[in-house]
C-alpha cells in the first residue's frame, strides 16, 4: 500500500506539488479566522500585591503586613484562589482570579481595596478603614442578615460584647455615607435579627 502511494506520488508530481501549495494556502488563511492563540494562556488571571517592609522580620511582615492585606482583598469579586508568602521585609500576596475574569478590571477592584474607595451609582467615595471593613463583611453575605454578634467578631475581632454602640455608630456613618444623594438605603435592619446589604 505504501509503496503504490508513493508510486503515485512521484507518477503525478505536478498533480502532488499543486494539492501540497492549496493546502498551504488555505492553512494560512484558516490560521488567521482561528479564534484561539497559538500559544494560549493557561494560567488563569492573578494580581500580586508585593509590599517592603524594612526591618521587620518574617514574622511580623506575616502579622502586620501579609495578615490584613489577605483579610482586606478576601471576598473581592471572582476570586478564586488567595496565596500569600512572608520574608524577612517584603510580603507578597498572589490573587487568582477565575478564569475568564477581566485583568484588567481584576486589578482595579483590588486598588480600591487598597485604597478603601467603593462606588454607587456611578459615586466613588472614600471610606475610614473600620467603614469599609464593615462594608466588605457585609458584601461577603450579600442578602444574609448579619448580627451585631457576628458583626463584632468578624470586623472587631471582639469575642464579647463591650456593650457599647460601637457597630450602630459605624453602621450609621457607614450609611450616611452610601446614601448620599439616593433615596434607597444601602443597608438594610432587620428588626430583632441584624443587618443586610441590599443587592443592586
Amino acid at each position: 500500500m505504501l509503496g503504490r502511494l508513493v508510486h503515485f506520488a512521484l507518477a503525478q508530481r505536478v498533480l502532488v506539488l499543486a494539492l501540497a501549495a492549496l493546502l498551504v494556502v488555505l492553512g494560512v488563511r484558516a490560521g488567521r479566522d482561528v479564534p484561539l492563540d497559538v500559544f494560549p494562556e493557561f494560567a488563569p488571571p492573578m494580581v500580586e500585591i508585593q509590599t517592603e517592609a524594612p526591618g521587620l522580620s518574617t514574622e511580623e511582615v506575616e502579622s502586620l503586613v501579609t495578615a490584613p492585606i489577605e483579610t482586606a482583598v478576601n471576598g473581592v469579586p471572582g476570586l478564586m484562589t488567595l496565596r500569600s508568602k512572608s520574608v524577612l521585609g517584603l510580603s507578597s500576596v498572589q490573587i487568582l482570579f477565575e478564569r475568564g475574569s477581566d485583568v484588567i478590571r481584576a486589578r482595579q477592584m483590588v486598588g480600591d481595596l487598597h485604597r478603601r474607595t467603593v462606588e454607587r451609582r456611578g459615586r466613588r467615595i472614600t471610606l475610614q478603614p473600620r467603614e469599609f471593613a464593615l462594608l466588605a463583611e457585609l458584601m461577603r453575605n450579600a442578602r444574609q442578615v448579619m448580627t451585631r454578634t457576628m458583626l463584632l467578631e468578624r470586623v472587631w475581632d471582639f469575642d464579647f460584647d463591650p456593650k457599647t454602640n460601637i457597630v450602630e455608630t459605624h453602621l450609621s456613618r457607614l450609611r450616611s455615607k452610601l446614601n448620599a444623594g439616593s433615596d434607597a438605603d444601602a443597608i438594610e435592619t432587620v428588626r430583632g435579627a441584624g443587618y443586610m446589604i441590599r443587592g443592586e
